[in-house]
């Protein structure tokens, strides 16, 4: 009886202690469910983390278990809507801008990434004969042997993109529209159909501009060492055009300021970058040239001055001044010692050159 007097005190005891908890922290079942829809929130976002991770692993792998035929079709189905039903037009403007009608790994990888889709680029390229590039004819054999047709019949009839461009542009517009470009060809008895025409003016017109500019032709150059050349020559041009506008924008900020405390003058940790670029640094130096010179008409002009106020004439200021020992020079010590001695302040080093 005695054992179970004392039980049956400890256990209200220890209700009372479970209530009086509970009294004391009337928040925590609200605390228990904030963090219960925490911990849901975190399920679920970790879930669909997972779920794109096996969506991304399954399309890998599916490309894989299809083969580098597989993933030759999904490209080339990309780059054809991407080129709005022209896979020329694709290939130009998704992997190959420049026109050198192959890519590198690097850059296709870059550009599948940018483009979301998921294949095996590894082993597409390993499936061919240079590993190094991916090639226009690997992924599109008709549409290379197109152009490469093209190409001949540019060289064999008008030597050149540039002639066949200045043939076609009758106007001197200086670019070439569809129906132009159309048109010329069957002037010159090109052997190909409307469809292929069409066909090489999306490859030409990439950016779907609706007509296309000398630079835009370069390409089509046969000689790879000549086609290289020019594409180099348009990317110089291109950056060349940049660095001229942005130096003209800080030399036209800088003539326009009126305090270098206004908000909008130029800050100081741009000149560092702006300063080294190649307009602005021609031009101090043409404006240097040109400060030289005028110093050095001035120090002339105020030489010959004092000769004549001094003597009278150049020549008698030559025997009695400069030449006293009849020399037939003057050197440069004595020059500058009759400056000190006179004291001319004339600038020594523009006067000498």
């Amino acid at each position: 009886r005695g054992t179970v007097r004392l039980r049956a005190p400890s256990r209200e005891r220890a209700r009372v202690r479970v209530r009086a908890r509970c009294a004391m922290r009337p928040n925590q079942a609200f605390d228990e469910g904030e963090d219960s829809e925490d911990e849901e929130l975190l399920a679920r976002k970790a879930m669909d983390a997972r779920l794109k991770l096996l969506e991304q692993r399954l399309s890998i792998r599916k490309s894989k278990t299809g083969g580098v035929s597989s993933d030759r079709d999904r490209l080339f189905a990309v780059l054809e809507d991407r080129g709005a039903g022209s896979i020329l037009r694709g290939w130009r403007r998704e992997l190959d801008q420049d026109g050198a009608l192959e890519i590198g790994f690097p850059e296709f990888c870059r550009a599948m990434s940018s483009l979301g889709v998921h294949i095996d680029a590894l082993r597409l390229f390993q499936g061919n004969a240079e590993p190094q590039t991916f090639k226009l004819q690997d992924l599109a054999p008709q549409a290379a042997a197109l152009l490469t047709r093209f190409r001949k019949w540019v060289k064999d009839v008008f030597d050149g993109p540039a002639a066949m461009f200045g043939a076609f542009d009758s106007s001197q517009s200086g670019i070439i529209g569809r129906a132009a470009f159309v048109s010329g060809c069957k002037e010159n008895r090109a052997a190909f159909s409307d469809e292929e025409l069409e066909e090489l003016f999306n490859c030409i017109d990439f950016d779907d501009g609706g007509s296309v500019t000398p630079d835009e032709i370069v390409f089509l150059e046969m000689d790879p060492v000549t086609r290289d050349h020019e594409i180099f020559k348009l990317k110089m041009r291109s950056k060349f055009q940049r660095q001229r506008l942005l130096a003209y924008t800080y030399w036209d900020d800088g003539r326009q300021e009126v305090s270098k405390k206004h908000r909008r003058a130029q800050r100081a940790w741009h000149s560092t970058e702006f300063e080294k670029l190649p307009p602005l640094v021609c031009k101090k130096r043409v404006d240097r040239q040109q400060r030289f010179y005028r110093s050095m008409i001035m120090a002339h002009i105020e030489f010959v001055r004092h000769l004549r106020d001094m003597y009278g004439n150049e020549v008698r200021a030559w025997r009695r001044g400069l030449d006293p020992d009849c020399d037939f020079c003057v050197t440069k010590m004595a020059l500058r010692r009759y400056l000190r001695h006179h004291d001319l302040a004339i600038d020594f080093q523009a006067l000498w050159r």
